[in-house]
């Protein structure tokens, strides 16, 4: 093998540690291409030999027969040698190499003259030299060794020898011996060529295939992994009790998942390709559009939003969603959205808003609901203008009632008048019991001259509780009003302030009767 290649492969291993294995299989191969030598060794003495041997005629020469039988012998041997080689690995290299030793000593004595100091002895040694240059690897120091023996002992029985078979040389031509090694050591030499490229290339092949294997294995391996990872997650969508949603960047929805369609009531086919806002019910549309649009424009990441869904049957459904933004080469293309059904929320929330504003005895706005409501509507009054009246009412007599008949009939007469306030006032108005005995209600969009509509009526429908059989006492209810001007605005507090102190002054006008139908009594406050 030739030198440079042991070169390339030791120059591999050494800048690549990390496959120490391929040192392995570079020792291997040395020693293949060792035992290699010795076979070509052993034939190219047996090709010189036999090639020799076919131009000595023995009918021309019947007295030299033994050399002959001598050179064919040899050639046999050589045979045997060449089969050795195969069994024998430590004794086969110095049998090989002996042999060629021995095969170019003799030849050159049966062909040259013996003499020294002629040129055809140079000529023999010099093709020794190209024997060694040809066939000995740089690297096998112990093969080298032997060539180097051959060499001194052929030279040395050149000089002790010294034979002289001249007569002989004529029948025999350079021409021969030279085309006859140059088979050879071409022969071995291709062949040499020939299996080191074979090794090449079956190492090649097998670590291609080596790496083939191991990608195959890595594809396998992450293939299963993400068909796993994308059944964990198929299995959690569609098991989710969250809402799922995914759309373009159109906002068409892309992907619905089952809690999706049980909590909207439509089915897939309903959904998917349709506008998102579509389905977002029409009092909160406009909102939730630029909800979302201010997401899209500014590119926020994470978001999240309440807002109500418009079911298939008309139904109203809140939803609190998170949302994520998709971004592609840094443009919005979408989002995807989990959202959690708030409905029951809500309307638990409602309901503790509710308890927490409302009176329990009467269901009307308790002081702290009034005083919000009415905050907000004087909010809206001063900003679009409107005018309102606020009454603040006081039923008379309360503490005598209790006094007299129990505090469950005094609970009794305060649903009487939370009553009458009710059938006095429309739905829009904001009517409350502040506590104890004190009512307010706010009027909006009315007139200061309503204010005599409103409290003539109110005392009409007192006349007429009181009008009924069987009571036991009449109800009085003392009324102050206060009149809100836009274009004198105040608070909530100083309208109540006001409206007040012309109660009072009412109260303390009139005499509190109280009519008893069996003991005729009166009772003052």
């Amino acid at each position: 093998m030739p030198s440079q290649y042991i070169e390339k492969i030791k120059r591999f291993v050494k800048k690549n540690p990390e496959r120490s294995h391929y040192h392995d299989e570079y020792m291997k191969y040395l020693n293949g291409q060792a035992r290699g030598l010795q076979r070509s060794a052993a034939l190219l003495a047996m090709v010189s030999w036999l090639h020799f041997g076919f131009f000595l005629d023995p009918e021309l020469h019947p007295e030299f027969p033994e050399l002959l039988y001598f050179r064919l012998g040899l050639s046999a041997v050589g045979l045997i040698v060449f089969a050795a080689t195969f069994y024998k690995r430590t004794r086969g290299k110095g049998l090989g190499l002996l042999h060629v030793m021995l095969a170019y000593l003799l030849f050159s004595c049966a062909y040259f003259t013996g003499r020294i100091a002629d040129d055809p002895s140079y000529i023999a040694g010099f093709m020794l030299v190209i024997a060694i240059a040809t066939f000995m690897p740089s690297r096998l120091i112990v093969l080298y060794r032997y060539y180097m023996l051959s060499i001194i002992i052929f030279v040395g029985a050149i000089l002790i020898y010294r034979p002289d078979i001249s007569s002989y040389a004529v029948h025999y031509s350079m021409n021969n011996l030279v085309i006859a090694y140059m088979f050879a050591a071409v022969t071995a030499f291709m062949f040499e060529r020939y299996r080191f490229n074979m090794f090449l290339n079956q190492h090649r092949i097998t670590r291609t295939n080596r790496n083939l294997l191991h990608e195959i294995a890595e594809r396998e391996q992450a293939e299963e992994a993400l068909r796993e990872s994308e059944e964990r997650y198929r299995t959690l969508v569609e098991q989710a009790s969250e809402i799922i949603i995914r759309t373009d960047g159109n906002g068409n929805i892309t992907f619905v998942n089952p809690a999706g369609f049980s909590v909207t009531g439509y089915e897939e086919k309903e959904l998917v390709g349709k506008q998102y806002l579509d389905f977002i019910h029409s009092d909160e549309r406009d909102a939730v559009d630029r909800f979302f649009g201010r997401q899209f424009v500014k590119k926020l990441h994470k978001t999240y939003l309440e807002y109500p869904l418009r079911t298939k049957q008309g139904n109203k459904v809140w939803l609190g969603q998170n949302t994520q933004l998709i971004l592609k080469d840094g443009q919005a293309a979408g989002f995807q959205a989990v959202a959690r059904d708030l409905t029951d929320h809500k309307k638990m929330e409602a309901e503790i808003l509710t308890l927490s504003i409302t009176d329990q005895l009467t269901s009307l706005h308790n002081r702290r609901g009034f005083l919000s409501l009415a905050g907000h509507q004087l909010k809206v009054a001063e900003r679009d203008k409107n005018k309102m009246l606020l009454l603040f009412a006081d039923l008379d007599c309360l503490k005598w009632i209790n006094d007299t008949y129990g505090h469950e009939e005094g609970d009794k007469a305060l649903m009487e008048a939370a009553a009458i306030f009710r059938e006095t006032f429309r739905t829009s108005d904001i009517v409350a019991r502040l506590g104890g005995d004190e009512f307010a209600a706010l009027v909006v969009d009315i007139t200061e001259s309503d204010s005599e509509i409103i409290t003539a009526r109110l005392q009409t429908l007192i006349d007429a509780r009181n009008r009924q059989e069987d009571r036991k006492y009449n109800l009085s209810i003392s009324v102050g009003c206060s009149y809100y001007d836009p274009e004198h605005p105040c608070t909530i507090d100083e309208l109540i302030a006001s409206a007040d102190k012309l109660m009072y002054e009412q109260k303390q006008s009139k005499k509190c009767h109280l009519l008893e139908r069996d003991s005729a009594a009166i009772g003052s406050r």
